[in-house]
């Protein structure tokens, strides 16, 4: 899983081919970056660890449906 930074920081053109490059994915289930809270207030983690349960649980679905 990656948080952060998205994935084509991470798996950038020299480091990665296409074909690991396309088996990455954001872990919301729109595959939107999850907002880094460090900077933020108490609301922006609860929003975070809120967008983070709610993905953990499409992608346990995801996974017992494969």
């Amino acid at each position: 899983m990656i948080l952060h930074p998205p994935p084509t920081v991470v798996l950038g053109e020299s480091s990665a081919s296409e074909q690991m490059r396309r088996k990455v994915r954001l872990i919301s289930p729109d595959n939107l970056p999850v907002p880094d809270p460090y900077y933020g207030n108490r609301e922006d983690f609860e929003r975070v660890w809120q967008l983070l349960q709610d993905a953990a649980k499409h992608w346990s679905h995801t996974v017992n449906n494969m």
